[in-house]
């Protein structure tokens, strides 16, 4: 029951609504649509109002919209005696309706009025929105809820628009064919019909397939070609004949079109630094070309080799003259006879450069005039220049890192010392001087000037064999092709001896004395000798029978005391002033004799000391040592009788100290030669 009450109740609301909507006024504007310049009608409806004696209303009009003066007419089977009046004013077209007696507007199906609207040529669709509206009725009073419908009013055409109103084609050589596009859209509200594209000028074309047809709010393109034929600065116009309504359908078409005339300095150069290269000139003309000029700024890594510019055999009757001022190369060519070069592609002429590096450079024209004759006047017709990378490939020398130390060497043997010689460069090295700065009298085992290749290396000897004595340093500088380090020093140094030497030799030792021998190698003369000897612990000595002369000091004296310390110091010298010339031997041997309890094991040692040697002048020679020590070796058996003693049963073989084999005791010992021999593996000195 309640749900029931519930739903009677909304009902009863919605028709309420429902009646009240109903009785509310409507005015309603129809649509309309035409051609550019047609009149079309609009009709304005009143509904849904029974007590309605009067009505006024606006309508905003555009520009492209115009109200037909006169054409508003009131519906005569709406009407009660009612009178309508329309007019514009400052853009607004407005309508009154209104009766003298009050009466009401009659009820009906058809319109309450209708007026004309003129339509322009531009497209679209058009609001025709009611504005201002007042409805009163019958008793005057103003009809405040009113509904309105506004109506369209559509201009039926289309309407090219067009993305640029100028294509400029540039600037473009001549003898080939360009193409650029024109966009058009359709801003209109039909399909958009191209029929035909009009030149003025026959170098511009097209070959878009026409007729084109664009739909509304669509967009194409069409090709529009160029093909120049004569150089300067043009200008024509494309014009778009198509249904279109507006008025603007030319296009202006511009262009530059210029004669290919351009200098090229040719591709591909390279050559090692040092080397000699062409620089081949090449041009390709439209224009017949009767002369040229042109001028290089040089880079630093070439020089101009004087003289190379020449013309190449495009040439004519034409004349050349050529000069190059620090770096700056300028060749002018004419012909007198206004002559043109032959042909259309080619080298024109060509110079020469000497390639020092160590880098790569361009080679361009500063300045590149190609002269024609245009009209009668000779014209500059380059259109365009163009430079070349040169590759230069040079080499790198590389030396040993540090100086070079020849070391301290005697007179008597040859100072040497290794130089290795590089090429890190891409390119070959070639080592042309190598010398001492102050002449130093180093010797190279090299034939100069030699060369390396890339990534190759060299050692070099040096050799100083001077026989002076002193230390000696000098500049070795060695010049080459790199173009980088043309000189490359280093610094030679080393020191020179007289050598002077001395030593201590110990002879075989018997149970009964050893004997040591004092050798003498010496460079310079020697007049005496003089040094201090320090007896082993158990050894003897008489200064008067133990001192030996040998041959090389046969004429000299050797004389001994004994000192306070317990040495023994030793003079040898000459009476008569003689001297000991240069060369190597022994010059005294000394007899040591071991007491007779002294067991001999070959530790004990002979210590000379404050040796000194005397030269011609009383001075001291240099380099020697001055101090010698030499042990005493163990006793060697010294007959076959005292092999025997010592208990060999029967005879043996005898052997060399090396192992060889002799022979068979005792067969083979009378025919020996002395020295010392190996029997049954004792030591035995045959004198």
């Amino acid at each position: 029951m309640t749900r029931l009450k519930y739903l009677t109740i909304v009902c009863c609301w919605l028709l309420a609504v429902w009646q009240g909507w109903a009785q509310t006024p409507r005015i309603t504007l129809s649509d309309a649509a035409g051609q550019p310049a047609d009149e079309v009608t609009v009709s304005v409806d009143l509904q849904q109002a029974t007590n309605v004696s009067a009505l006024q209303m606006g309508i905003t009009l555009d520009e492209h919209l115009e109200y037909v003066e006169g054409s508003a007419t009131l519906n005569a089977l709406r009407s009660d005696g009612h009178t309508l009046s329309a007019g514009v004013k400052d853009g607004q077209l407005r309508f009154v309706i209104y009766s003298l007696g009050m009466k009401a507007l009659k009820a009906g199906e058809r319109p309450l009025f209708t007026f004309k609207l003129r339509l322009d040529k531009q497209p679209g669709v058009r609001t025709l929105q009611p504005t201002d509206l007042l409805l009163t009725d019958t008793d005057g009073n103003a009809i405040k809820q009113i509904d309105a419908t506004a109506g369209r009013v559509t201009t039926q055409c289309a309407l090219a628009t067009y993305a640029n109103t100028t294509i400029d084609f540039g600037r473009v050589p001549l003898r080939s064919t360009y193409e650029q596009h024109l966009t058009v859209t359709n801003s209109g509200t039909t399909d958009l019909v191209i029929t035909q594209l009009l030149f003025s000028a026959t170098t511009f074309s097209s070959n878009a397939k026409l007729p084109l047809t664009i739909a509304a709010g669509a967009q194409a393109t069409l090709p529009i070609q160029f093909a120049p034929l004569k150089r300067g600065q043009q200008q024509a116009r494309v014009r778009v004949v198509s249904n279109t309504t507006g008025v603007r359908n030319d296009i202006t078409l511009t262009a530059d079109p210029y004669a290919v005339n351009e200098l090229h300095v040719a591709d591909g150069l390279e050559g090692d630094a040092g080397s000699v290269l062409t620089i081949p000139l090449r041009v390709n003309n439209m224009d017949d070309l009767c002369g040229f000029q042109f001028e290089f700024d040089l880079p630093s890594q070439v020089s101009y080799v004087e003289g190379s510019f020449q013309l190449s055999d495009r040439k004519q009757d034409h004349l050349l003259s050529s000069s190059c001022n620090k770096d700056h190369l300028i060749a002018l060519a004419y012909s007198p006879t206004n002559k043109a070069f032959t042909g259309s592609d080619g080298v024109i002429a060509s110079f020469k450069v000497k390639l020092i590096g160590p880098y790569g450079c361009r080679i361009e024209a500063a300045k590149a005039l190609l002269t024609a004759l245009i009209d009668q006047n000779a014209t500059n017709v380059t259109s365009a220049q163009y430079g070349a990378e040169v590759s230069i490939y040079t080499p790198s020398i590389g030396l040993n890192w540090g100086d070079i130390d020849m070391g301290r060497t005697p007179v008597t043997e040859d100072s040497r010392a290794t130089l290795d010689i590089h090429n890190y460069g891409n390119a070959t090295l070639r080592v042309e001087r190598m010398l001492l700065r102050d002449g130093t009298d180093v010797k190279f085992d090299v034939t100069l000037p030699f060369e390396l290749a890339p990534w190759e290396s060299r050692t070099v000897t040096l050799t100083y064999n001077t026989l002076e004595k002193g230390d000696f340093s000098d500049v070795l500088q060695i010049y080459s092709n790199d173009p980088s380090n043309r000189l490359v020093e280093k610094t030679v140094s080393g020191s020179r001896y007289e050598p002077n030497t001395v030593d201590l030799q110990a002879q075989p030792t018997t149970s009964t004395e050893a004997t040591l021998v004092l050798n003498l190698d010496n460079y310079n003369a020697v007049s005496g000798i003089q040094f201090d000897m320090l007896l082993p612990n158990g050894y003897g000595f008489d200064a008067a029978t133990d001192l030996w002369l040998q041959d090389r000091f046969a004429d000299f004296t050797a004389n001994c005391q004994l000192l306070p310390s317990g040495q023994y110091r030793v003079f040898v010298y000459s009476m008569h002033d003689a001297v000991v010339a240069r060369g190597a031997g022994a010059v005294l041997a000394i007899t040591l004799h071991p007491e007779a309890d002294k067991q001999i094991t070959g530790s004990d040692c002979l210590q000379l000391s404050h040796i000194k040697v005397g030269g011609p002048d009383m001075a001291d020679v240099q380099n020697y040592a001055t101090s010698l020590t030499a042990y005493i070796p163990a006793p060697v058996v010294t007959s076959l009788t005292e092999v025997a003693a010592q208990g060999s049963s029967r005879w043996g073989t005898v052997y060399r100290l090396d192992g060889t084999r002799v022979g068979a005791l005792p067969q083979v010992w009378p025919h020996l030669p002395a020295g010392l021999y190996i029997v049954n593996g004792k030591r035995i000195m045959k004198r």
